[in-house]
C-alpha cells in the first residue's frame, strides 16, 4: 500500500485511478484531481504490482473526511476492501481527530460494510448518510 502527498500524480497513477473510479462509481463527476490540493491523501492498494483500489481523503485540522474509497470490481468480496481500510484507519491521525464520511442512502451494500468496520450513522441528509468511526 502506498499513500501518495506529491502535488502532481504520475500519468500513469491518474490513468488507472480514473479507471478504477468508472469501475466503481460509474460515469459520475471525477473527483480526484491530478495535483493533489493541500492536506488531501490518496492512498494506492496494490496487489502483485497493479493497483486495485484507492481512497480519497481530505486531513483537516480536526476530522479526516474519506471522500472515496474504491476497490475494482473483480477483487470485491476478497477481504481487499477491508484490509485496505483498515490500514488507512491506522496511518492517518484517527485517535485525536472524527473520522467520517458521506454514503448515498440506497448504497446498502457499503452501509453495512462501514458498519462492520465500526462506522455509525450520525447525521441524515435528503440522499446520504453522514457515518462516523467509533472505534
Amino acid at each position: 500500500m502506498q499513500v501518495v502527498t506529491d502535488t502532481k500524480l504520475p500519468e500513469d497513477v491518474f490513468q488507472r485511478v480514473k479507471e478504477l473510479h468508472r469501475d466503481c462509481f460509474g460515469p459520475l463527476h471525477f473527483s480526484v484531481k491530478r495535483i493533489l490540493p493541500p492536506f488531501y491523501f490518496l492512498f494506492l492498494y496494490k496487489l502483485k504490482g497493479k493497483i486495485i483500489g484507492y481512497a480519497y481523503l481530505h486531513n483537516f485540522r480536526t476530522t479526516v473526511y474519506l471522500q472515496r474509497l474504491c476497490i475494482e470490481s473483480t477483487q470485491r468480496g476478497t477481504q481487499h476492501g477491508s484490509i485496505f481500510l483498515k490500514h488507512i484507519l491506522r496511518t492517518m491521525d484517527t485517535t485525536q481527530k472524527e473520522f467520517y464520511l458521506a454514503v448515498e442512502k440506497t448504497n446498502d451494500k457499503a452501509i453495512r460494510f462501514y458498519q462492520k468496520h465500526h462506522f455509525r450513522i450520525t447525521k441524515e441528509n435528503k440522499d446520504t448518510f453522514h457515518m462516523t468511526w467509533i472505534p
